[in-house]
């Protein structure tokens, strides 16, 4: 009984063709719409993983570039469009290939590097603070919060990226887009105090990545081994499931989070 619920529920929140934000739907009703499909992935995923998510077409169009000027309805619908699809991702590698058949590789490799982007910019003004060195408390706090954020929307698109990588023609279309996508990728592990999930998932990425070897080669000329390199060197197997190191911490509490 509880399974069919779920499935009823399913069927009636996937139809996101119908709620794409218009001039009779608000951009909050998507939200909760979206907000709700989440929640059936994060507590029902055996549920509903044998069930392909119909509607990656649709859900990418939530997937808006990052401006200055954007409104708070777009980036909250950019932000929850990117869950869902990592959570539909993770549940099942069947969505992985529907993703890359609707073009969904394209539009998250492109907000991988609008992503990054942003994290450049936000975390360079932290470090150095404003051109008057007029930098209140308030401002800093509001800084923060939108590194955090940047920071969570880049894990959501290299784990479901990851996804897409455990699979050959993953793989083939993320070749397409190098050197560019090997250089975010190993750009990304420099961050692995920022950023320790996205950094893990990246590393995923660069493993599954190395069964082919033109992604391999990219990688190595982007400098993927002189990441990978002081990661090994600093691994010691006597620290067993007790992460004494801050990263291995950092990692814990963000899976604890999540």
């Amino acid at each position: 009984e509880i399974f069919e619920r779920i499935h009823e529920a399913y069927e009636l929140l996937a139809q996101l063709e119908h709620s794409i934000p218009s001039e009779s739907v608000s951009a909050d009703s998507v939200i909760l719409i979206i907000k709700t499909q989440i929640i059936i992935y994060r507590r029902f995923p055996v549920a509903v993983r044998e069930q392909k998510y119909p509607s990656y077409g649709l859900l990418l169009k939530v997937l808006a570039p990052w401006t200055a000027t954007e409104s708070v309805e777009t980036r909250q619908l950019r932000d929850v469009g990117l869950q869902l699809i990592h959570y539909t991702c993770q549940v099942s590698p069947l969505n992985a290939k529907e993703l890359v058949r609707a073009g969904g590789v394209e539009r998250l490799h492109a907000t991988l590097l609008e992503g990054l982007s942003q994290y450049r910019v936000i975390a360079g003004g932290l470090v150095s603070g404003p051109a008057d060195g007029r930098r209140t408390s308030a401002d800093g706090l509001a800084q923060q919060r939108e590194l955090t954020s940047v920071v969570q929307m880049l894990t959501y698109i290299l784990k479901a990226l990851a996804a897409v990588c455990s699979f050959e023609q993953g793989r083939g279309v993320l070749l397409n887009h190098c050197p560019a996508f090997s250089l975010a990728v190993v750009e990304v592990c420099k961050y692995a105090k920022d950023m320790p999930l996205a950094v893990e998932a990246a590393l995923s990425i660069i493993g599954r990545c190395a069964v082919l070897a033109e992604l391999q080669m990219s990688l190595v000329n982007a400098g993927a081994v002189w990441r990978l390199i002081p990661k090994l060197l600093a691994f010691d197997v006597t620290l067993g499931i007790h992460f004494q190191e801050e990263s291995g911490r950092a990692v814990f509490n963000q899976h604890a989070s999540n």
